[in-house]
């Protein structure tokens, strides 16, 4: 076995890089190379990181891949750790592979003209088989009362994804009475066959949302999620008297088919 001394760069040959003893990985530095040599040839390893009394990586690189071996110290000894390796014809999978055992399918397509200027470039512009834009937004008809101040009042589909948000700020004594319709969205009647009421009285859902003060102080309000007339409405249960100026946002999401 060679001796260290204080040679700039040392070279260590072996057969087998994941089975180096401690007497070998002692004289390594790192930036020091190592050579494995079997029926495929030789093969230079370089000392990529080391740490005495830490780990070791080993890092070796040729026209299809990149290969890391890593090493650990553990109890006063050099002990094989793994093996990472990032295949260059195969889109980097192989080290998902090894790290993980699973791997990505390399063989999805996407049909359509994907080109900056193509037709799939803007979401607005994908339909599902009845030929229904799936990415679209629409205005709702927010509450007008004063002391009432809507901000935003929508609704968004992206893809399956049925999203309603009514937004704003309530003036400090307004009385917001039992049963009072907050916002109505009127949406195509493609959309209104996929929503499903599950209560008694066409609602969806019913939820409490925060009013929110200056100070953080907080009173509640109940909201009713409804579909009725052909429309969706939000409603109020109870009464809420402000005992200050409150903001407020309230969401409802949903989730449609895609047929």
């Amino acid at each position: 076995m060679k001796t260290r001394s204080n040679m700039p760069l040392f070279v260590v040959a072996c057969s087998n890089v994941k089975q180096l003893t401690d007497e070998q990985i002692n004289m390594l530095r790192c930036g020091d190379w190592l050579v494995k040599r079997d029926e495929t040839g030789e093969h230079a390893y370089k000392v990529s990181f080391k740490k005495d009394g830490v780990g070791m990586c080993l890092t070796y690189v040729d026209a299809s891949c990149n290969e890391t071996v890593s090493y650990d110290y553990t109890d006063g000894h050099w002990v094989y750790n793994s093996t990472d390796v990032n295949d260059f014809q195969n889109a980097n999978f192989n080290a998902i592979e090894v790290r993980y055992g699973s791997r990505f399918r390399s063989d999805l397509q996407i049909d359509g003209d994907l080109s900056v200027d193509g037709d799939a470039k803007l979401f607005e512009k994908i339909t599902d088989t009845q030929g229904h834009r799936r990415f679209i937004e629409f205005d709702g008809t927010p509450l007008t009362l004063e002391g009432f101040e809507s901000v935003f009042c929508k609704a968004s589909l992206s893809g399956t994804h049925l999203m309603f948000v009514l937004a704003g700020n309530i003036a400090n004594t307004t009385l917001i009475g039992n049963g009072t319709t907050l916002a109505i969205y009127d949406l195509p009647e493609w959309i209104m066959d996929k929503i499903y009421p599950v209560w008694e009285n066409s609602r969806i859902e019913k939820r409490s949302f925060p009013l929110t003060g200056d100070d953080w102080t907080e009173q509640n309000m109940g909201v009713v999620f409804q579909k009725s007339d052909g429309k969706i409405k939000l409603l109020t249960v109870g009464s809420v008297t402000l005992s200050a100026n409150r903001a407020f946002r309230i969401t409802f999401d949903l989730l449609i088919d895609n047929d």
